[in-house]
Formats: C-alpha cells, sequence, structure tokens
C-alpha cells in the first residue's frame, strides 16, 4: 500500500479546518492529491416545494460550498501546492463521504474531531465515528486542537488476538517508512507478564511483520485500558496513536461512556484507525 490519494471531509468548521490543515501538510510529506468533499442537505420543508425551487436551493448551497473552498485554498496554502479537487454531493455527510470512496479510491480518509469533552462520548456520537465503523480504508481522526508536527513515534494498541492478514498494517508501514519514526507497540492489561501462548505467538508474527524497522514491545500495567494508553503517549512523546478497532476489543473499551470520563487521549494525538474486516 501506499498513500496516494487523501479523502478529507469538511463541514468548514473550525474543526473541519484543522484536519484539512493537518492533511495538506501531511500529504506534501507522501507526495498524495487531496480530495476535499462536502455533504449537504435541502431542509425537509424544501420537499413540499417545486423541483425548480429545489435545484435553486441546490446551486445556492454548491455555490456557497465552492466560495468556502477558495477561501480554505487562500487560508491553507500548500493546498495550492498540491493536486487538490473538491466535491459537493447532496447526501448525509457519512453517505457523501462513503460515496466518494466507492467513486476515487482514496487511500486514508481524514477527519477532524472535538477533543474537549473526551474521547468517548464526542467520537461516538460523531460522523468521524460512524466512518470509522463502516470504512475499508484506514482513518486518521484529528483533534480539533492538535496541529501538524512531524510524526517520529507512533503506538500501535495492540491486545494480541488473532490477526488473520497482517496486510492491514501497510499502511502504518507507509507512515512509519515516510517519517523514518519508531513504532512502540503497547499492550495494557492489569498486571505486567499476562500473556497467554497464543497471544505470544501472535506478538511474534507481529515482530516479523515489522522486521527492518525501529519497533519496540511495552507492557503496560493499568486496570483501564484509555488511561494506560494515554499515560504511555504522554511519558514517551508518542505523535500518533494506531488502533484496529473491529477484530481488537481496545476501541471498544475506548469509547464505552464507563471509561471515558477523564479521557484525555482525543485531545494529545491523531488516532490512525486500521479496518480489520
Amino acid at each position: 500500500m501506499s498513500i496516494h490519494k487523501i479523502l478529507v471531509p469538511t463541514d468548514f468548521s473550525e474543526c473541519a479546518f484543522n484536519a484539512t490543515r493537518y492533511a495538506a501538510r501531511l500529504a506534501k510529506s507522501f507526495d498524495s492529491k487531496i480530495i476535499l468533499i462536502s455533504g449537504y442537505q435541502i431542509p425537509m420543508p424544501a420537499a413540499d416545494f417545486s423541483i425548480s425551487i429545489d435545484q435553486d436551493m441546490v446551486e445556492v448551497f454548491e455555490e456557497e460550498a465552492q466560495d468556502n473552498f477558495t477561501e480554505i485554498k487562500k487560508e491553507i496554502p500548500e493546498l495550492n501546492e498540491l493536486s487538490c479537487t473538491f466535491k459537493t454531493k447532496m447526501a448525509l455527510a457519512r453517505d457523501a463521504i462513503m460515496a466518494t470512496v466507492e467513486e476515487d479510491n482514496p487511500d486514508l480518509i481524514i477527519m477532524g474531531t472535538h477533543g474537549h469533552a473526551g474521547l468517548g462520548e464526542k467520537l461516538l456520537g460523531s460522523i468521524t465515528a460512524s466512518v470509522i465503523k463502516h470504512s475499508n480504508i484506514p482513518v486518521m481522526a484529528i483533534p480539533d486542537n492538535v496541529d501538524y508536527y512531524f510524526i517520529d513515534k507512533i503506538a500501535l494498541g495492540c491486545d494480541y488476538h488473532p490477526i488473520e492478514d497482517l496486510s492491514i498494517l501497510d499502511g502504518l508501514m507507509d507512515f512509519i517508512r515516510v517519517f523514518d519514526a519508531e513504532l512502540h507497540i503497547l499492550h495494557v492489561s492489569e498486571k505486567i507478564g499476562d500473556i497467554d501462548l497464543n497471544e505470544a505467538y501472535e506478538a511474534r508474527k507481529i515482530d516479523q511483520y515489522f522486521y527492518g524497522v525501529d519497533h519496540y514491545f511495552h507492557e503496560v500495567a493499568d486496570a483501564k485500558v484509555e488511561d494506560g494508553i494515554d499515560n504511555f503517549i504522554s511519558k514517551n512523546s508518542i505523535k500518533a496513536l494506531a488502533l484496529m478497532p473491529r477484530q481488537h476489543n481496545v476501541f471498544e473499551k475506548l469509547f464505552k461512556h464507563s471509561v471515558t470520563r477523564r479521557m484525555a487521549l482525543q485531545s494529545k494525538v491523531p488516532i490512525l484507525v486500521f479496518p480489520t474486516d
């Protein structure tokens, strides 16, 4: 895998603007193309109007979106240095995003998230969470108060459940190679050494997959997975967190309401999520 095209959904909010700026700077590192997509809906009362009125409203929405895109290109000069296209779709935001994935075959989706009230409540109730759940390509969630920086250290949250096809990590390998980054493979459990033979076998498979790049295995003892990850990120200057949510239950644990009261993870680093189905 290589990251040739990056899809960046936007609603022209400050959060989306930050993610777009991040994506543009990241795209320069990968020499990638960017596709900006904005979904919109005609207000429900318009369903009772004539087709001509509906068409007039569509034109207004699309014209406003194009004006916003022009302003974004002025404020994010990196977009003018890249191959960047802009699309609008009359659809729910998630549907617009997934339709664009089908049409344009991007390699990565970059989206903004709000991090002020904790990762679980904000992300699970957001479009970003829905896209993460349904996407068959990697999604990178950018907290709204995180600026772009050189990604020299990446943490991979892992519980050593079986991974049938390690090629799902090819996108992570791309990040490691482009930034010459260290990879820190992190396992959080209630006590250190709490790994059985099957889990040890999976760890060896991961070790072999990342042969040739700087990677390190870590065990952290913590009753709360999100606290263990959060503390590890803070202590080790981690710049991005990679997760595999569907097969690995780390994602589910992270986003359950009962464990997200003090979830500062979102406000610290981008989260790179790889599909496992």
